[in-house]
């Protein structure tokens, strides 16, 4: 057995059976003390650090607080922006679409409209006949009625041609066959149109000459007419056009904003016209002055001198002018619009 020195630590040998005389040291438990006395003390300095540096001071906070409340107006204001360029191109391309529509709307009205069709002419109204068919009557009219040939063929076996189908208080207009040279016209009111696929009618070219091939049309349907009164003089081969009283009219709707509307009229002018329907808007509401009216009529002549009203038949040429709102200003269309035969 070894020795033990005073104020050495104690331990217990061992013999290890694998190394002979080696021996294993085991600590005492004056050393496991100490160790577990130093480990607690590292954890209590652990957590003291820890507990030190856990939270922030005030000023730490206010200035974290500032910073993200910065970022955060920067932010808003650059999304701000964003959003008033978008809207503002959306509301540039709805009003330069809707100044376009009104240009549109007037120019497909006036196709074809001559200047004699022209009855009211103003800065913010125009009243005009629509030419809607002509064509020539193929048969013997019986009563107020009269036939047309069949509408469905465009080439040389067709004498009617139309863009719209005729309605009631629509005018119809026969050319006087006892006086062509002169070109009158009379004219009758329409009670009723229906098409009738009759192939017993507009048989026989009676009247008729050049192109006219009737069994071709056969299995098309014709245009019958039922007249107020039948004009004198009216007979098979008869030129008859078809035409329909409409007034273009801007006004400012219910909201304050100006509008393009359409009234339809009866075919007798001592009759009022119905009432307004909206066609195009919103446009700047009108005005006096003409660079604040949201639409605006002009006519000119020949000669692109302007015309007044008065004077209808020296028309040639209707200027049309749009204006819609948009952020910070107007969209303006323009167009000018010939007139048949000028």
């Amino acid at each position: 057995m070894s020795r033990i020195a005073t104020g050495q630590k104690c331990a217990t040998t061992h013999p290890s059976p694998a190394i002979g005389r080696a021996t294993v040291h085991v600590p005492s438990p004056v050393v496991n003390a100490r160790r577990r006395r130093h480990r607690a003390a590292q954890r209590r300095r652990l957590r003291r650090r820890w507990s030190q540096r856990a939270g922030f001071t005030i000023l730490e906070l206010l200035v974290a607080l500032g910073l993200f409340l910065a970022i955060a107006f920067l932010t808003a204001a650059v999304v701000d922006v964003q959003r008033q360029g978008l809207v503002t191109t959306i509301q540039g391309a709805r009003a330069r679409r809707t100044a376009a529509q009104a240009v549109d709307v007037v120019a497909a009205q006036l196709r074809g409209a001559a200047a004699s069709d022209i009855t009211i002419a103003s800065d913010t109204a125009i009243e005009f006949q629509l030419p809607l068919a002509e064509g020539v009557v193929c048969e013997a009219p019986s009563g107020p009625l009269v036939v047309l040939p069949p509408l469905g063929r465009a080439g040389a076996g067709s004498r009617t041609r139309w863009r719209a189908m005729p309605e009631a208080d629509d005018a119809a207009l026969f050319l006087d066959p006892t006086d062509l040279a002169s070109g009158v016209w009379r004219r009758a009111t329409i009670v009723a149109a229906t098409l009738r696929n009759d192939p017993t009618l507009c048989r026989a070219p009676s009247g008729l000459t050049v192109g006219y091939t009737a069994p071709d049309m056969a299995g098309e349907p014709r245009l019958e007419l039922s007249l107020d009164a039948l004009p004198t003089g009216v007979v098979a081969g008869t030129v008859v056009r078809v035409q329909r009283r409409l007034r273009l009219v801007t006004y400012r709707s219910a909201d304050g904003s100006g509008q393009l509307g359409l009234r339809r009229c009866p075919a007798d002018s001592a009759v009022p016209c119905g009432g307004v329907q909206p066609a195009v808007g919103p446009l700047r509401p009108p005005a006096a002055r003409e660079e604040n009216a949201g639409f605006r009529f002009a006519y000119l002549d020949s000669a692109g001198v302007e015309v007044g009203a008065a004077d209808p038949s020296r028309i040639a040429i209707v200027q049309v002018l749009a204006r819609a709102p948009r952020l910070g200003g107007n969209e303006v269309a323009r167009a000018w619009l010939a007139l048949r035969g000028r």
